[in-house]
Order: structure tokens, then C-alpha cells, then sequence
């Protein structure tokens, strides 16, 4: 045999050795590729799952949310009528002004500012009530600030009443602010009306706060 014959016969051997690398390189890197696809859509299922219970859970709690504060209202709006009756007035439905913020933040001190005869006679359980009350509603603002409830259900099922009864105490909340020097002083509450006022939940119309 002659050592053209040879070459020749090397080259086309190792021609087909190289074909059968690549051809094998191929489905090894095939077979590869199709376990990762499964990979990718084992986690994409898992993740689809761990959404799921996520959106689940958020509904739940904010139907527990829902619950805590009905419940929460229903023993505080006999202390809430006495104390602040015209929050529940539907034909004087005004909003408490800056001259009763100041008797309602002064309410426990010795000291307090002279009243009319027209203004309310503010107790410290009172200035308690409306703190724990706006406190209350801070809680289902920062819930749905930090998306731990669901938007739609607190914002269908709470966010008019809390929009219209921030309103009612914006004054109260203010001047606590001005009086502690706290400007932060319920601002995750005020930032939730501020949005849901964008988004067209509005209170009641009531009428101008007095002076």
C-alpha cells in the first residue's frame, strides 16, 4: 500500500471519528438542553405554586384585616358617637376643625384653652379614642402599603370609610404633628388617602371646617 493510500485512509478514519464526536457532542448537548428546559419548568411550576398561595394568603389576611376592624368599630363607635358625633352626622357631616384639634390634643392637660359654647368638652378617653382609632386605620394603610393584603379587597371594602374618617381627624392629626414635632405622625395613613384619592375613592361631601 502505498503512503498516499495510507494518508488517505488516516484522513477519511479520523473524518468519521470527528462526524461520530460531533453527531455524539450533539445529542449529549441536546439531551442537556432538554433536561434544563425541565429544570426551568419544574421551578417556573414551583414558583407558579408559591405565587398562588402568596395571592391566597394576602386575601385571607385581608379578610382578616376586614374582620378586626368591624370588630374593632363596632366597640369603639359608642365612645366614637358620644365623643365625636357629627362623624357619623349624614346632614352636618362636617369636619372636626383646627380650634377643636386644639381642644382634643389639650384634652389631658391642666391647662387648656378656652372653649366656646359651641365647641365640644373634650375628655382624655376621648383624645385616647381618636388616637387609637386613627391608629387602627394606619393598620390597614400600612398592610396595603407594603402589599401584605390584597389592594382590591382593602380598597373595595375599607379604603372609603378610612378616606372619609382620616378626613374627619386630619386636623387632630396635625396639630399632634405641629405639638410633638413629629411631621411623620401617621404618614403611612395619609400617604394611603392621599392614593386612594387618586384613584377616585372620595369621602361624603361635608361641609367647610369651622374656625
Amino acid at each position: 500500500m502505498s503512503w498516499d493510500r495510507v494518508i488517505n485512509a488516516t484522513i477519511a478514519a479520523g473524518t468519521i471519528v470527528t462526524s461520530l464526536t460531533v453527531v455524539f457532542a450533539y445529542f449529549t448537548y441536546k439531551d442537556e438542553v432538554k433536561a434544563h428546559e425541565n429544570e426551568v419548568k419544574a421551578h417556573e411550576n414551583e414558583w407558579q405554586a408559591v405565587k398562588a398561595d402568596h395571592e391566597r394568603g394576602r386575601r385571607i389576611f385581608s379578610m382578616q384585616i376586614f374582620k378586626e376592624y368591624e370588630e374593632t368599630l363596632e366597640l369603639m363607635r359608642p365612645k366614637l358617637i358620644y365623643s365625636f358625633s357629627d362623624l357619623y352626622d349624614t346632614e352636618n357631616r362636617g369636619n372636626m376643625s383646627q380650634h377643636d384639634a386644639k381642644l382634643l390634643f389639650q384634652a389631658c392637660d391642666k391647662q387648656q384653652i378656652p372653649s366656646s359654647k359651641n365647641s365640644p368638652k373634650y375628655t382624655c378617653e376621648a383624645r385616647g379614642i381618636a388616637s387609637s382609632y386613627i391608629n387602627r386605620m394606619e393598620y390597614i394603610a400600612s398592610a396595603y402599603d407594603n402589599r401584605v393584603a390584597d389592594e382590591k379587597i382593602i380598597k373595595d371594602s375599607l379604603a372609603h370609610q378610612v378616606v372619609e374618617h382620616y378626613d374627619y381627624f386630619r386636623a387632630f392629626v396635625n396639630e399632634v404633628r405641629t405639638q410633638t414635632q413629629d411631621p411623620e405622625a401617621w404618614k403611612p395613613l395619609e400617604n394611603f388617602v392621599d392614593e386612594m384619592k387618586r384613584q377616585g375613592v372620595l369621602p361624603a361631601p361635608r361641609p367647610p371646617a369651622g374656625p
